[in-house]
């Protein structure tokens, strides 16, 4: 069998000549990088390795003689200890020089056996601990062997908790988990917290054994639960009705929270929705007829997509005049086109000079879902047109404002809900 040649890089000084602890050095790199575990894992033969040795040329030989030859007996002792534990076997060359004659130098290193290569690094223990992984996996789930011969150190580095993560797979990939939570994994020593604290690991190793029709891409490795169909944990959206003539709570409720599968459900009698950033704001919230309010809290970007009847009703989005308020309601409006915008325009930022505060950590994103006076506003936050990130939040705006923000956008909408509104 040939020897792999694994040459380093060359030596033109005596300090640069090779040494064993370069040598030793490049092994160790590529061990902890599994090149040497792949086959084992596998249990492929061993191909014996072979390393170049960088040393003095005969011109060397009259100018740095006592060097050389201290560098020579080095590598004699070093080799010496070395072959004495069969761990490798060296090769020599002749260098001729006119006045000392032919001198024999170490030109190569070779390795002959994986134990050898295991015991010159002093990785024992590293390799215990892979067979134990190896020995486990080929009785438990010997499909996960191909990918722990890609992954050896991966094995090694997760050795303690190795049969808990085998059980977590093994599970996963026999149950039928768009039924049960995350937390309905019934395993000895494993909880929820174990899989979110090895959610990585878990998902490649999942990944390998479980067919792609069982994994839901759409969703990143972080979300485990998603990715794995797990049931997720409910979303729930919050809203007031604003209309006392609309009945759809029991006497003398005036506002719910529920899970937005539940409210995508239900027939609301309303034609309008106003989506509010603020608490406060969303509770003082004055009656409008035929339009109910919800509190924002996430609920634009998270929940529009799970009622599909928001699309048949006018929606009214107000949030803080910030980078982050026209960044959400550009996203609103990749899901439902319609989405109109109050007191989130120049006038209402101007005529509040002395409320404006500075916005923390402002985005700077192109947003392509603006009205054209929408991203005029943008743009001045974005260029400090008006002073360093500054906003505008919701509630520093005078609430005499609000009521004629409705009226006006009722009146966009259509005269009759206008009229509608002033009668109450």
């Amino acid at each position: 069998m040939n020897p792999q040649g694994l040459s380093l890089p060359m030596a033109n000084a005596p300090n640069r000549w090779t040494e064993l602890s370069d040598i030793v050095a490049v092994l160790k790199r590529r061990w902890e990088k599994g090149r040497y575990l792949n086959g084992y894992v596998e249990e492929k033969p061993f191909e014996a390795l072979s390393f170049k040795i960088h040393g003095p040329l005969a011109s060397d030989l009259l100018d740095n003689f006592d060097v050389v030859r201290k560098w020579v007996e080095d590598w004699e002792v070093k080799l010496k200890q070395m072959s004495a534990k069969s761990l490798c076997s060296i090769q020599y060359r002749s260098v001729r020089n006119g006045l000392l004659g032919d001198n024999q130098v170490p030109t190569k290193v070779v390795i002959e056996s994986f134990e050898a290569l295991v015991a010159l690094l002093g990785v024992q223990r590293d390799l215990e601990y892979l067979n134990e992984v190896i020995g486990e996996t080929r009785t438990r789930l010997p499909s996960l062997l191909s990918w722990l011969a890609r992954n050896p150190m991966k094995g090694i580095e997760y050795h303690s908790t190795w049969g808990h993560l085998l059980s977590t797979v093994i599970w996963i990939k026999g149950t039928n988990t768009k039924d049960v939570y995350l937390r309905q994994i019934d395993l000895d020593g494993i909880d929820t917290k174990f899989v979110e604290k090895n959610r990585t690991i878990l998902d490649e190793m999942l990944s390998e054994v479980v067919p792609v029709e069982g994994i839901n891409m759409r969703f990143p490795p972080s979300d485990f639960s998603g990715r794995y169909g797990f049931k997720s944990k409910p979303r729930y959206t919050r809203f007031r009705i604003l209309d006392s003539d609309i009945s759809c709570f029991p006497s003398g409720i005036s506002e719910v929270t529920i899970r937005t599968e539940e409210l995508a459900a239900l027939s609301i009698a309303i034609s309008t929705v106003f989506v509010i950033e603020n608490e406060v704001t969303y509770l003082a919230f004055p009656s409008v007829k035929d339009a109910l309010v919800v509190f924002g809290s996430g609920f634009a970007l998270a929940n529009l997509d799970s009622i599909p009847w928001l699309e048949s009703k006018h929606v009214i989005y107000w949030g803080d005049i910030d980078s982050h308020g026209f960044d959400i309601l550009s996203r609103m409006r990749n899901r439902v086109v319609s989405v109109k915008s109050m007191l989130m325009d120049r006038e209402t930022f101007l005529g509040h000079l002395g409320q404006w505060v500075r916005e923390p950590s402002p985005t700077n994103k192109v947003l392509a879902n603006l009205t054209t006076s929408e991203q005029a506003m943008y743009q001045d936050l974005l260029s400090n047109r008006y002073g360093s990130s500054l906003r505008l939040e919701q509630e520093r705006i005078r609430f005499s404002k609000v009521t004629r923000a409705i009226e006006s956008v009722l009146s966009e909408i259509g005269r009759d809900q206008a009229s509608m509104f002033k009668q109450l």
